[in-house]
């Protein structure tokens, strides 16, 4: 009982904190994102904390967020099930322009690690957001990229959610199953350390190849 008083507290804190928040000082940005981690981890769901942080999607405010904010943000949201239209789109238009912006060679974009794809494709899977089918090819690209570029070699879960969410949202990319189904193979005679996380993979695995097979 105490432990769950003592939880009670601090997650009442976190939700506090977050409200207290003043948009307009950028510096609280990265304390935005740990704030938001912290109730994400505890889950802490609240309307509240929703309608203030649709404040963060406001054009001025979510342009200078990093791309990892808009991601936490987004997941946030999709956490509570809150699908506001206006606030949703914002983030959705704001993480497809840093995903083309990061295929440019340009030292000064954020680099857009595989993590933040695939949460970015489970939030809107969650959320059932309509993507247009020229979005759905961009993240297509990058995900295939960043395969060639060996990103998802020791993170084939991320790219089994990749898929699952995509093909969620209706696009069924058989080139990026076969890449998925190939890393899956090779990460049992290459990554040996990591065999640990593969009953994981293996059975998210299982869901997108007893789709594909449904289908």
């Amino acid at each position: 009982a105490s432990t769950r008083l003592e939880s009670n507290i601090y997650n009442n804190r976190l939700k506090e904190e977050t409200l207290k928040l003043s948009l307009e000082d950028s510096a609280n940005d990265a304390l935005l994102v740990t704030l938001i981690k912290a109730m994400r981890f505890q889950r802490v769901q609240s309307k509240e904390v929703c309608e203030h942080l649709k404040n963060y999607c406001t054009q001025g405010i979510v342009e200078r967020l990093k791309l990892r904010g808009c991601i936490h943000l987004f997941a946030y949201f999709a956490d509570n099930l809150w699908d506001d239209e206006s606030s949703i789109d914002s983030l959705i238009k704001q993480c497809l322009n840093r995903l083309v912006s990061s295929r440019k060679i340009d030292m000064n974009d954020e680099n857009v690690r595989c993590k933040d794809i695939s949460t970015f494709l489970w939030c809107c899977a969650q959320l059932n957001c309509n993507l247009s089918a020229s979005d759905l090819q961009l993240i297509e690209s990058n995900l295939l990229n960043k395969i060639d570029q060996g990103e998802f070699r020791n993170y084939v879960d991320q790219l089994v959610d990749s898929c699952l969410s995509l093909w969620t949202l209706g696009y069924k990319s058989r080139e990026l199953i076969e890449e998925t189904v190939n890393l899956k193979l090779n990460a049992r005679f290459i990554n040996k350390k990591d065999l640990r996380d593969l009953p994981k993979v293996e059975s998210r695995l299982q869901v997108l190849l007893s789709a594909i097979r449904i289908e």
